[in-house]
């Protein structure tokens, strides 16, 4: 079998019972808001340069990252057995899925939306200097979309996938 067919049925290393795939990306999604943390630090210092390949890098690696982890749950986590096999009702748990991938959707789009408008912003030679205070404004929202989304993709791995 390829290493790419054992990265999708290999077994999970977080002590529950999702898949390797869902534990990698689940290290990551947590790991997130302190890599985007360090990544804005680097803006405060002001390197531009690093700030804007790492926020480049972050979003693509968290948007191939979320599809992964809705790919991973709707595959292989979402089973009648195990959505009745938790603490929270069914219907709690599909709220939480619902929720998830909607703050998911909400928070790609801003994070794609802020990084397009200042890439031309930086270009014209506007970033920083007379939009600063707006895009400071706009990086605060998308961090709590942020939180707000590995928040809930812990939620739902955990009501997925573990087990006491």
């Amino acid at each position: 079998m390829s290493l790419f067919a054992n990265f999708f049925t290999a077994d999970g290393f977080l002590g529950t019972e999702a898949l390797f795939h869902m534990d990698t990306v689940m290290v990551f999604i947590v790991a997130l808001p302190f890599l985007v943390g360090f990544s804005l630090f680097s803006a405060i210092r002001e390197n531009y340069d690093f700030y804007i390949s790492s926020q480049k890098m972050l979003f693509s690696m968290t948007f191939i990252g979320l599809i992964l982890f809705i790919y991973g749950i709707y595959l292989h986590g979402v089973t009648e057995a195990k959505i009745e096999n938790n603490f929270f009702s069914s219907a709690v748990a599909f709220n939480i899925l619902v929720f998830q991938i909607f703050i998911s959707a909400v928070t790609i789009i801003t994070w794609f939306s802020v990084i397009q408008i200042s890439l031309a912003d930086y270009k014209r030679r506007v970033l920083p200097g007379m939009y600063s205070s707006n895009h400071e404004r706009a990086v605060k929202r998308v961090f709590l979309l942020i939180l707000a989304t590995v928040f809930s993709s812990i939620a739902v791995y955990l009501i997925l996938f573990f087990r006491l």
